[in-house]
């Protein structure tokens, strides 16, 4: 049997037999790291080739385990060590689940504060990254200032330094981690090149199959129960928005789309009487592709059932070009974790009302 073959049979079996894929892959680099210097060699020098511009060294690493806690109970995927025992880079690895309520924070608070740098090393699909930055940025920067580094040559890295000290914050594919370890363990005649190739198999599977496995959790009742009450914050935030002045809805429907339930309205001023054509509800082709959050809202500035008072041109010079999310006409509603419907209303609505003021102010 060809080594091709075999890779695609380990990928194929663990993805639909285990259930447990990401932690499959998580043994699997925990598994390569702490048997093999070459893989630690490759990471510590593509995080140096990431950090280059800061001018800072980081030192040899000599040790990889998974899943070590921490004294705030922390516990991410893998810690990586240095010469001195120092937790030098802390190791997530994702393919399609979500965040955790530690992540990053927690994770970013329990790296060492020495004279060397250390990092949260996230790892994902390609296909994810897009989502997944804008995402672990806005969750850490209420906590962190930021100075964030460019990476205009790839695409595949991206890299944040996190407060004011020698903390980064890096998100990285799957690709380009196992490329860099592969070419150094064939290049210094390391063993460890069939187990690189078989977490590469794995790891492609997932970023480009277009359906992923189903498994039993996919059809328990918790999973619809969440998408109706999705539904049910979208039309109750309209409602919130209507007491406060910024959204009306006389004429308009509850309208689901192909993508999700949602309804339309003006958002906007009712005092200025500058409004601009919306939907509001749950979109899953952009929660899936665009950034990680079930709710969106669409502005409709052309819609000719509108009324509008704004045009498209004075929309986009008020709103500016950061809030659409790499889309030609929508924005994201974030949701907070931890906390009850009430307070997970009160923040959307808050959000609206920024749109809104900015929709109604020249």
């Amino acid at each position: 049997m060809s080594n091709s073959s075999t890779l695609t049979m380990f990928s194929h079996i663990v993805s639909r037999l285990s259930g447990r894929t990401e932690d499959v892959a998580v043994e699997a680099l925990g598994f390569i790291l702490s048997r093999s210097d070459s893989a630690r060699r490759a990471l510590r020098d593509m995080l140096r080739d990431i950090l280059q511009e800061e001018g800072l060294n980081i030192p040899e690493l000599t040790d990889a385990a998974t899943q070590i806690s921490g004294e705030e109970g922390a516990r991410p995927d893998l810690v990586v060590w240095d010469q001195d025992r120092a937790e030098r880079v802390l190791i997530e690895a994702k393919f399609w689940a979500g965040l955790t309520e530690k992540q990053p924070n927690t994770y970013l608070e329990r790296l060492p504060r020495d004279e060397h740098p250390a990092i949260l090393f996230v790892v994902a699909p390609r296909s994810r990254l897009e989502t997944l930055w804008p995402e672990l940025r806005r969750l850490a920067e209420p906590y962190f200032d930021w100075l964030s580094i460019d990476m205009p040559h790839d695409a595949e890295v991206k890299c944040s330094r996190v407060g004011k000290g020698r903390w980064f914050l890096v998100l990285a594919s799957w690709r380009t981690l196992l490329n860099r370890m592969l070419s150094l363990s064939l290049s210094s005649g390391d063993l460890i090149e069939a187990d690189i190739r078989q977490l590469q198999a794995l790891c492609e599977q997932q970023d480009q199959e277009a359906f992923l496995p189903l498994e039993p959790h996919d059809f328990a009742p918790e999973f619809a129960r969440r998408l109706l009450q999705f539904n049910s914050l979208a039309y109750n935030a309209v409602e919130r928005a209507k007491s406060r002045n910024i959204a009306n809805t006389k004429g308009l429907n509850v309208t689901p789309q192909s993508h999700g339930y949602g309804r339309y309205l003006r958002l906007g001023s009712r005092d200025t009487k500058a409004w601009v054509g919306a939907w509001l509800g749950v979109n899953i082709e952009l929660w899936a592709k665009n950034r990680e959050t079930p709710l969106w809202v669409t502005l409709h500035p052309k819609g000719k059932n509108w009324d509008n008072v704004v045009t498209e041109a004075e929309l986009r010079a008020r709103l500016g070009n950061e809030i659409w999310a790499n889309t030609p006409d929508s924005i994201p509603i974030h949701l907070p974790i931890g906390v009850e419907e009430d307070k997970v209303l009160a923040k959307i609505v808050d959000q609206l009302q920024e749109i809104a003021q900015k929709i109604a102010t020249p």
